[in-house]
């Protein structure tokens, strides 16, 4: 004779398996499945466009990573886009998530890693393949959007690894520096109020 297992019932749709699982009706599952808000951009489509959108090589991973966080926290803080899972690390905001995202599209050939030789430095460029898999993508940007990354590229390539001054002295990230073994080489600017 088999056990018998027992399912408890919650609601009239939702049931509590052995294991502490819960299971649906299929017409609950539909209607828990409706309030799934789908991601429409992936950290991978961050990244492919972040190197799309300059003709030239990034260069460096500490200034890859920091700017992938500010695209993330300033262009894309209103799209939906797929958690990039930052946290703080030696060198302010990191994400394990992204670079193994990074290290797939490599593998992949969507991104060619190189080194210079004067620096050491590795630039990341995209692939012809990567260029013609993200192109569409890009294009369907809102035009606003795609003007903002491309401005913001521009402008944080300028800073190169300075770019640790603008996330470094933001109120709003000190949380990813707590862990920091160079934040002491900023110092944290605060807005106050001035009173009449």
């Amino acid at each position: 004779m088999k056990p018998v297992i027992q399912i408890k019932r919650k609601s009239k749709d939702v049931f509590e398996l052995p294991d502490g699982s819960i299971a649906y009706t299929m017409e609950k599952a539909l209607q828990e499945y409706k309030k799934i808000e789908l991601i429409k951009y992936s950290v991978s489509d961050l990244i492919l466009f972040l190197l799309y959108s300059q003709e030239k090589p990034l260069r460096g991973k500490t200034v890859f990573f920091k700017e992938i966080f500010y695209f993330e926290k300033e262009i894309f803080k209103k799209e939906n886009l797929e958690n990039c899972k930052f946290v703080p690390h030696y060198y302010g905001p990191y994400s394990f998530y992204v670079a193994n995202k990074l290290e797939y599209l490599i593998d992949s050939k969507f991104i060619k890693k190189t080194k210079q030789r004067d620096t050491g430095k590795e630039e990341l460029v995209l692939t012809s393949t990567g260029k013609k898999t993200i192109q569409r993508k890009y294009n369907t940007l809102p035009p606003g959007v795609r003007d903002n990354i491309e401005k913001l590229r521009k402008g944080l390539d300028q800073y190169g690894i300075k770019i640790l001054n603008i996330i470094y002295k933001d109120e709003k990230y000190k949380k990813y520096i707590v862990k920091s073994k160079i934040s002491y080489r900023y110092k944290l600017i605060t807005w106050g109020k001035k009173t009449i």
